[in-house]
């Protein structure tokens, strides 16, 4: 899980052919990544790429939280 990125339980991992980690995500929403990546049509980089910018916007909501609980409105709004 730490080496994933992950710490929300539960979690779900799915292996390609390869032996490649394909996509790491809740339960609930592996259907279709597993239906691709099983018939082959998966693209790893455009999957890594929208992982990125989820882990990316989700840093952002953090820090604005962080700010407006401290009452730092310029910094939350900046």
């Amino acid at each position: 899980m730490t080496a994933a990125g992950e710490g929300g339980i539960p979690c779900a991992f799915i292996v390609g052919r390869e032996g490649i980690v394909e996509w790491i995500g809740h339960p609930m929403g592996m259907d279709e990544p597993l239906r691709r990546v099983v018939e082959g049509s998966w693209d790893r980089n455009a999957a890594l790429a929208e992982r990125e910018k989820v882990s990316r916007a989700k840093e952002i909501a953090m820090e604005f939280d962080r700010l407006r609980s401290a009452g730092d409105w310029e910094g939350a709004l900046e």
